[in-house]
């Protein structure tokens, strides 16, 4: 870390006096940074370190870089010995930052990309790097056809500006990556991780926001921004210093979302252009030109935003900068000029042809020089274009097998691109019913449009997304005998996840020695094998997307829940995939009630198939807490419990030899469950109440509410809109016909609404201009009042105001609960309510509990009583 700092203070010295009298400004901040970090490597060191010899040499160290520091403008270096106290705020802040869950895997250092070559891209490079330095703009957009070079440009900046202390983050998404990496939700906390390294104060106030809403992170994404970018930013950011920049490449390989409610690679771009313009941050995205996105890039030259197209680029200058790349790459081969000159030229323009070219050229086990004139002879004068390029290989790789090995080929090839998290050639073989040895032989002569890592936990992936696209489009690689059948391809995954979890999954398959013990706790015996997790956790998506007919599904669903079903939960169990377990059956239900449905005519084995997985759905949503924290208690607790008469009932409560007995009739009804998974799954508060008839209940999450029946469970009608008040702390009547929400996040705002009208109906109702987001809301229980129990600033009281609901007039004066304040930052009203007659309320701070507080209109100051802590 020394030396690190030592070499970028030497650098900036060596430059032209000129250059040093322009990047002043800059520089300073860079190497206080620089030292910041030392600083607190330092500070950490002093606190623990038991070894006074190496902390006097460390400090030696420290002060010898202090003197070859002579960069005007830079202060003094902060004061190293800080309290034990803040070290530990530090780790508490660490533990915080682990609640964001980031996507690391997405960063620029994990990526398999290479950076530009020396000496090309000069003056894209030049022109982006000006832009992050000294232009106004915050947000500039490189756009470019497939294989033109963005992600590599991507990278080079990445690197270029964590040099220059200016990265705050970068965010590489990719279709063929690991998990998240294709998941708009997943960018924005990914985001604000790496900016709170970046960052102290950053990181401070991020902190500050996962104590108030320790979820924030599954928030939609407007709200992820808000909360864990945009307030933090205007805090740590400032118009004295130079904007970090955030890079974002690959827009266009986010996955399109299946569900209209969940957020599109749209509307991560509408965040990013309405919200940039406001904070003292940069915004780097590439992206291909596709549909969806193109009317967000914006004129080539506008106030907010620099947008720039590579293919706007001179071609001379992309053939030249080929030219170089091909020159350097090629450089231990027996290349002539002619050859290499060729070569750039068949490129047309595009980098991963020139990119596959050399891996396909450098191949182990080929001859290079053979394999060049191959591509560069007079007989090969059509081979151009990326397209073309893939044809050539792809023919070679399967020239000369037999009709059975070109089929294994293939099936290894299209399972590369169509499975849903990146496997290694050990995970892949037992799911294509192949031996490791038959896996990396097929997959031998295709190394360079496919990583092929030789270390056995390392995945398979290919190169470029341009690739799986050429596969998977009729119009790219139309009826060539390597063009992919995605729905047959899911098949195979499909029926080899299923051979896979017949033969593997068991009773305790999780491996767990006790039922004492929650899954983070066990010792377990065995773990399961990365194969099995995977076929656990994938084979339902396999399955939808398949070219499997009706009845083979059917049979197949109806003998792996009547069979494996619970065996198949303590995997998704100990792997922490119980949550999407649930929606995963319920995708298979629909998937099967689609096809159902087209064929228009009963089938008693799909009906039966259908009860079956709406009854698992019930099981999963019922028990979901005792099945996501222990693996031993789906059949201790859970199944102790289920009907049985219900399906899973039937089944498997036979498998309790000992176990619980539960003779109380009514906890054995099934009672309908309340799909209330419609709601908004970012829904930090929700409430509950029955109508006064008893016939609907209502639900409240955010500012929607709906209705559902109360025998059926089935929801009434569409979902009702309140007042734009996201994020709310809600209370509904006792009868279910008005809500009230405080605004939990901006103003403080106390709203009364009518439930049952499609529109806002009643009055904001006035509170103190300086309450807290941590209030809470009560109705009376005769409905006919309302209450706020008003977490004051630090330093003052607690308080309550009262209202008449029908009105909305307040009620006597602000009730101040005298000697409940508290230095402190950490206090918020725990829970408030109404004594059953209406005439008096009790509130729960987080520290203190008070009682018998009068609510009569003019009501007295109340005098304090015991405190229990």
């Amino acid at each position: 870390m020394i030396d690190r700092v030592t070499n970028v203070v030497r650098e900036k010295r060596e430059r032209y006096i000129i250059t040093r009298i322009a990047l002043a400004p800059a520089d300073v901040d860079e190497v206080e940074r620089q030292l910041r970090v030392v600083g607190d490597a330092t500070d950490l060191f002093l606190v623990g370190s038991s070894q006074p010899e190496y902390t006097m040499s460390l400090l030696t160290r420290m002060q010898m870089l202090v003197s070859v520091r002579q960069i005007e403008g830079l202060g003094e270096l902060r004061t190293l010995n800080q309290s034990s106290d803040a070290k530990l705020d530090n780790l508490v802040q660490l533990a915080l930052m682990q609640r964001l869950d980031p996507i690391v895997s997405a960063h620029h250092d994990a990526m398999h990309i290479p950076s530009c070559t020396e000496k090309t891209r000069i003056q894209l490079l030049d022109d982006i790097y000006t832009w992050a330095l000294a232009d106004a703009r915050p947000i500039f957009i490189l756009n470019g056809a497939a294989g033109t070079g963005k992600s590599t440009v991507a990278k080079t900046v990445c690197a270029a500006l964590e040099g220059k202390s200016r990265l705050g983050g970068s965010f590489f998404c990719s279709r063929g990556g690991k998990a998240g990496q294709q998941d708009v939700e997943s960018i924005f906390h990914t985001l604000a991780y790496f900016l709170s390294h970046y960052s102290p104060t950053f990181a401070a106030e991020v902190a500050k926001a996962l104590q108030d809403a320790p979820d924030v992170a599954k928030f939609v994404i407007k709200k992820q921004f808000d909360v864990l970018i945009a307030r933090p930013a205007k805090i740590a950011f400032t118009t004295a210093n130079a904007a970090p920049v955030l890079v974002i490449d690959a827009v266009d390989e986010l996955e399109w979302p299946r569900s209209n409610n969940a957020a599109t690679p749209k509307d991560l771009l509408d965040v990013i252009v309405d919200q940039a313009p406001q904070l003292h941050l940069k915004f780097f995205v590439t992206s291909r030109p596709e549909a969806g996105l193109r009317d967000m890039f914006g004129p080539l030259d506008s106030d907010s935003r620099k947008h720039m197209r590579l293919q706007d680029i001179t071609r001379n200058v992309v053939d030249a900068d080929i030219l170089k790349y091909l020159t350097e790459e090629l450089k231990a081969v027996p290349a002539s000029t002619d050859d290499i000159s060729t070569l750039a030229a068949r490129s047309e323009g595009l980098f991963i042809y020139a990119a596959t070219a050399c891996k396909y050229i450098k191949a182990r086990n080929a001859s290079p020089g053979m394999r060049l004139q191959a591509l560069t002879s007079s007989r090969a004068t059509a081979l151009t274009g990326i397209d073309e390029m893939y044809d050539y290989i792809l023919e070679e790789a399967l020239q000369g097998l037999e009709n059975n090995e070109v089929e294994v080929v293939l099936r290894c090839l299209h399972a590369v691109i169509c499975t849903r998290s990146p496997l290694s050639v050990p995970e892949f073989a037992p799911l294509l019913r192949l031996t490791h040895e038959q896996m990396r032989g097929a997959l031998v002569a295709l190394h360079s449009v496919i990583n092929v890592p030789d270390r056995d936990d390392l995945p398979v992936t290919t190169y470029h997304a341009s690739f799986p696209d050429y596969l998977t489009t009729h119009m790219r690689s139309g009826l060539k005998r390597w063009a992919a059948d995605t729905g047959a391809t899911h098949r195979d995954l499909f029926l080899g996840c299923l051979e896979t979890m017949n033969s593997g999954l068991c009773f305790n398959v999780s491996g767990s020695s006790t039922s004492y013990a929650i899954n983070a706790e066990q010792q377990l015996r065995q773990v399961p094998p990365s194969y099995l997790v995977y076929a656990c956790r994938f084979w339902i998506e396999h399955l939808t997307m398949s070219s499997v007919s009706e009845e083979r599904a059917t049979q197949d669903v109806l003998a792996f829940f009547g069979q494996q079903f619970l065996y198949w939960l303590e995997v998704m169990s100990v792997c922490n995939h119980v949550d999407v377990a649930s929606s995963l059956v319920k995708r298979l239900e629909v998937w099967l009630r689609d096809k159902q449905t087209t064929r228009n005519t009963e089938n008693a084995d799909v009906s039966q198939c259908l009860r079956l997985l709406q009854d698992a759905y019930d099981f999963l949503i019922r028990f979901r807490t005792p099945i996501v924290n222990s693996a031993p208690h789906i059949y201790i607790s859970a199944l102790a419990f289920t009907p049985p008469e219900s399906e899973i009932g039937q089944a498997y409560l036979g498998l309790l030899e000992r176990g619980l007995t539960v003779d109380t009739a009514e906890r054995l009804t099934p009672l309908p469950l309340l799909k209330i998974h419609e709601h908004s799954r970012e829904s930090i508060r929700r409430a509950i109440a029955f109508s006064a008839d008893s016939r609907y209940v209502v639900s409240a999450a955010d500012d929607r509410v709906r209705r559902w029946d109360a025998r059926t469970g089935e929801s009434i009608g569409q979902p009702r809109q309140g007042p734009d008040v996201p994020h709310s702390r809600l209370a509904l009547s006792p009868d279910g016909s008005r809500a009230v929400s405080w605004d939990a996040w901006y103003s403080s705002a106390v709203h009364i609404w009518d439930t049952t009208l499609d529109r806002p109906n009643g009055r904001s109702l006035k509170v103190p201009m300086d309450a807290t987001s941590d209030s809470l809301v009560v109705f009376s229980p005769d409905g006919k009042w309302v209450a706020a129990g008003i977490t004051m600033p630090k330093g003052r009281d607690f308080a309550i105001c009262k209202w008449d609901a029908d009105t909305g007039d307040p009620i006597g004066q602000l009730l101040e609960l005298a000697g409940s304040a508290y230095d402190s930052d950490d206090r918020e009203f725990v829970s408030i309510v109404f004594a059953p007659n209406g005439k008096r309320i009790a509130a729960v701070f987080d520290y203190t509990s008070y009682s018998n507080i009068p609510v009569a209109a003019q009501a007295p100051s109340p005098t304090p009583y015991k405190m229990i802590q």
